[in-house]
């Protein structure tokens, strides 16, 4: 996957509320921690896709945060996904639809979510080692 960043060291922001920079910022940091992929933004909405590499990744979540669903779920995967620089500016013309409160709930529930997976998938390979382990001694 290839995702537009603006918080890349070559992207950028024009006219951008700062109320929005913070709330942008504040889910790349907390994205951070949860997921391997070390990413300057995770909300981006702009991204490019293998279909092989997504196709058949369990989706839950639709619109806003069905695309930070499938970068978190293509990452606890394994999958490959770097950044490149984009310049976000304010809307010229017409207004989002995204409702700000209900986001960043979602946001969060999603996180959560996330992270219950990344420690799963932990835990299921460890109890797996350790079962070959056993069945490997005599």
């Amino acid at each position: 996957m290839v995702t537009a960043s603006p918080y890349h060291k070559n992207g950028g922001v024009r006219n951008v509320p700062e109320w929005r920079l913070f709330l942008s910022k504040g889910a790349s940091f907390l994205y951070r921690r949860v997921l391997r992929s070390k990413l300057d933004t995770y909300t981006s909405c702009f991204r490019v896709y293998r279909r092989s590499s997504v196709v058949n990744l369990p989706m839950t979540e639709t619109g806003f945060l069905g695309v930070a669903e499938m970068l978190g779920r293509l990452d606890l995967s394994g999958g490959k996904i770097i950044e490149y620089p984009a310049t976000l500016e304010v809307r010229l013309f017409g207004f989002s639809k995204m409702k700000t409160l209900r986001t960043v709930f979602g946001h969060l529930k999603l996180l959560s979510n996330l992270l219950k997976i990344r420690f799963d998938t932990r835990k299921n390979a460890i109890e797996t080692k350790s079962i070959k382990e056993i069945a490997e001694k005599p």
